[in-house]
């Protein structure tokens, strides 16, 4: 099978199954990795260290860039996007980046941490601690 049509199966840590494209699922460093190291008809990655919800929305980002890169979208439209799919809570942000983190997608970590930054810019100490939990 090309890569081309090739379907990669991800599973999140509660069992929930993702079929997502090959070209999207190896903008994951660590999904590129791993699918390099096992047989062409292995397409089944489990992601012990994400939540079905996570998973999901890193799966929507990295579709959407695949596709933007593909289509060479504007970098405003980018940006704007981007904007708006950090909308989120702190919790889903923060797990947003450790999921970045875990499955290595540069580009979304460094996105959430720029929108972190944009979180506690200009609070005071005593307001950075209460929003995380410290």
């Amino acid at each position: 099978m090309t890569e081309k049509g090739r379907i990669v199966k991800m599973v999140s840590q509660d069992q929930e199954e993702f079929e997502v494209e090959y070209g999207v699922a190896t903008m994951s460093t660590l999904i590129s990795n791993v699918l390099q190291d096992v047989s062409e008809e292995t397409t089944t990655v489990p992601i012990p260290n994400v939540n079905a919800q996570v998973l999901a929305k890193v799966i929507e980002y990295c579709r959407y860039h695949y596709e933007a890169k593909r289509l060479d979208q504007s970098e405003e439209d980018i940006e704007r996007w981007n904007k708006d799919f950090m909308k989120v809570d702190n919790k889903t942000l923060f797990n947003i980046l450790i999921a970045a983190s875990f499955l290595d997608i540069a580009d979304l970590l460094d996105l959430g941490c720029k929108t972190v930054a944009g979180v506690i810019k200009d609070k005071r100490v005593e307001q950075i601690r209460e929003l995380f939990c410290i």
